[in-house]
C-alpha cells in the first residue's frame, strides 16, 4: 500500500466517524426538543359488550384498564372504575411504575378525575353532537397523550333490550341467582350516590365493585366462591337484599391443554420404548460376546 492510498482511506474513516458522530447528535437533539407526545406513546383499546366499556390504555410504565358502563346515554349519571397494571422486573420497578401511571388523568366532556382514584363519578352531558363521548388521558401537565369515543349503545344491537337484570325505573332491588367467577354480575339497584358503603358479598367474599349506571349495577364475582351460596347487599353494616346464589365455575372450552397433555405422555411412552429398546439391543450384544 503506497502513501497515497493510506491518506485516502484514513481521510475516509475520519469522515465516516464525524458523520456518525454528527448522525447521534441530531439525534440526541431531536429526541431532546420533541414534545411529550412524542416521546411517550400511548395506545389504546376498547372492547364492547352489553354490561362492559373497557378501555385499555398502554403507556410506556403499564397499562391502565377502565371500567363504564355499555348502556350509558345522555344526561346519565354513571360510575366507572380504573385498575392500573405496572410494568416492572421486579418489585421496586412495578411499584415505581405504579406511582408513575397514578399520575395521569382520565377526561369525558369537561370533567376530569385522576386515575389514583379508582371509582369516578361521570355526569354525561345532554348536548352530544356525535355517535358518543370522547374519554381522554392526559399527564400530569395537561398534555393529551390519547383519546377514543365512547360509542352510545343502541337498543336494536342489544336485541331491543337491556342486559340481563337491568330494569330501569324502579326501586326494588332483584338479586340474580346465578353467576360465573371472575365475570361481571349484573345487579338490580337504585342508583347509588355513592358507592363506598355498599357491599355486595358473595359467601363471605366482597365482590368488587365495576360500573354504575341509572340501570345497572354491575360487580366482579369472586373467582374463590363457587358453588351454591347467598348473595348479599349491604349498606355500612346493614344488609339490605339477601338470596341464595350459585357461583359457577367457568367453562374451560380451549382444547389445547388436552392436546398438549397427549403430546408429553406420547413423547413419554416413546421414549420409555426406546430406552427399553436400546437396552435390549445392548443385553443381546453382550450376550452374544460372551
Amino acid at each position: 500500500m503506497n502513501h497515497t492510498t493510506k491518506c485516502i482511506r484514513i481521510g475516509l474513516l475520519n469522515v465516516g466517524a464525524l458523520s456518525m458522530l454528527l448522525t447521534g447528535f441530531a439525534s440526541a437533539v431531536g429526541a431532546q426538543d420533541a414534545p411529550p407526545k412524542a416521546r411517550s406513546r400511548v395506545q389504546v383499546t376498547q372492547k364492547t359488550d352489553t354490561i362492559l366499556n373497557t378501555v385499555i390504555f398502554k403507556t410506556p410504565q403499564g397499562s391502565i384498564r377502565v371500567f363504564l358502563p355499555a348502556d350509558m346515554r345522555p344526561e346519565d349519571a354513571i360510575v366507572g372504575t380504573a385498575s392500573l397494571e405496572p410494568k416492572g422486573k421486579n418489585e421496586n420497578d412495578r411499584a415505581s411504575n405504579h406511582t408513575l401511571l397514578s399520575n395521569y388523568i382520565l377526561s369525558i366532556a369537561t370533567q376530569s378525575q385522576t386515575v389514583k382514584e379508582s371509582v369516578h363519578h361521570w355526569n354525561l352531558p345532554t348536548d352530544n353532537k356525535g355517535d358518543g363521548f370522547a374519554l381522554v388521558l392526559t399527564d400530569a401537565s395537561q398534555q393529551e397523550l390519547a383519546r377514543i369515543v365512547l360509542s352510545l349503545p343502541v337498543l336494536s344491537e342489544m336485541g331491543g333490550k337491556l342486559p340481563s337484570n337491568a330494569s330501569p325505573n324502579t326501586d326494588r332491588i332483584s338479586l340474580p341467582v346465578k353467576g360465573q367467577a371472575g365475570r361481571p354480575l349484573v345487579l338490580n339497584l337504585p342508583f347509588p350516590s355513592r358507592t363506598d358503603d355498599l357491599h355486595i358479598l358473595v359467601g363471605d367474599k366482597e365482590a368488587r365493585f365495576l360500573v354504575a349506571s341509572p340501570r345497572i349495577y354491575v360487580v366482579e364475582s369472586p373467582r374463590d366462591i363457587l358453588g351454591k351460596t347467598n348473595l348479599q347487599v349491604k349498606r355500612g353494616n346493614l344488609i339490605i337484599a339477601e338470596g341464595e346464589f350459585r357461583n359457577n365455575r367457568i367453562s374451560n372450552n380451549n382444547t389445547w391443554g388436552y392436546v398438549i397433555g397427549a403430546v408429553v405422555i406420547l413423547g413419554l411412552v416413546l421414549a420409555v420404548s426406546v430406552s427399553k429398546a436400546v437396552n435390549d439391543v445392548q443385553n443381546g450384544v453382550g450376550s452374544a460376546h460372551f
